[in-house]
C-alpha cells in the first residue's frame, strides 16, 4: 500500500471538517481538558508528579501536558490541534500496515 497524497489530503480535510465546530465554538473547557491544563501548570511550577501532585495520569502523558503548558500556556486551541495531529497520524499509520 502506498500513501496517496490526495487520500491524505481528503482524510485531513474530513478531520478538520468534523473538528471545526468544536475548535471554533466557545463552549469553555471540558473537565478532562481542565484536568490536563491544571496538571501541566502544576508540573511547570516545579511540583513533582505522584508526591506533590496527586494524580493517576501516567508519567509520559504528564510530561506531554507539561510540555504543552510550557510552550502554549493556557491555550485550548493547542490541545485541539495536537489531538487532530495525533488522530491524523494514527489513522495514516494504520493504513500503512
Amino acid at each position: 500500500r502506498i500513501n496517496d497524497p490526495f487520500r491524505l489530503i481528503v482524510v485531513l480535510m474530513l478531520l478538520l471538517l468534523i473538528r471545526l465546530p468544536i475548535i471554533l465554538s466557545d463552549w469553555g473547557l471540558l473537565l478532562p481538558e481542565l484536568h490536563w491544563q491544571i496538571l501541566g501548570e502544576s508540573m511547570n511550577q516545579g511540583k513533582a508528579l505522584y508526591s506533590e501532585v496527586w494524580d493517576f495520569t501516567g508519567p509520559l502523558a504528564a510530561l506531554m501536558y507539561r510540555l504543552i503548558d510550557f510552550v502554549f500556556g493556557r491555550s485550548v486551541f493547542a490541545y485541539h490541534i495536537i489531538a487532530l495531529i495525533f488522530v491524523f497520524y494514527r489513522n495514516n499509520a494504520l493504513q500503512i500496515y
